[in-house]
């Protein structure tokens, strides 16, 4: 039998092209999607790692009442040491301008306590912004509170 006499079997007509087809429609949200995900990673990690900062260096300065202000700028130093992996090659090297700037005052906690209260404010590198999802750049703050030590008089 030759190819024009095998009769047509409905359904099995060859259908290749229609794949081909569906992933150029599909392709426009599957790159959004990822975009969308590739950033908020991005975005996450910076906000846990602003975080971090805030917690060592409020750490740090509680060490007494004087370091509690990071009168030497130690603290500060500590935010950039945690901060370094979320600044995507960005060079921070002071504590006063952005993208990094970390505030530590002595303040007074819930029992009345002398307390270390520091605030790191951090604005992520810019990347692929989304309109009306994802700016492309947040400003991230993160705070943390630490009881000074109560037998340190220095």
């Amino acid at each position: 039998m030759t190819e024009s006499m095998v009769p047509a079997i409905p359904g099995n007509r060859r259908r290749s092209g229609n794949s081909i087809i569906e992933l150029t429609f599909m392709m426009p949200w599957l790159l959004f999607l990822f975009v969308g995900v590739f950033d908020f990673g991005f975005y996450a990690y910076a906000l846990i790692a602003t975080q971090n900062a805030a917690r060592a260096a409020a750490v740090h300065n509680s060490i007494s009442k004087t370091t509690a202000t990071d009168p030497d700028g130690s603290g500060c130093q500590i935010a950039i040491f945690e901060l370094k992996t979320a600044a995507y090659g960005r060079a921070m090297t002071s504590c006063a301008a952005p993208p990094l700037q970390v505030v530590s005052t002595l303040a007074k906690d819930s029992n009345n306590n002398d307390a270390a209260n520091v605030v790191v404010t951090y604005q992520s590198a810019v990347l692929i912004p989304i309109p009306g999802l994802l700016p492309g750049q947040v400003t991230i703050k993160g705070a943390a509170q630490m009881m000074v030590n109560p037998s340190a008089d220095f």
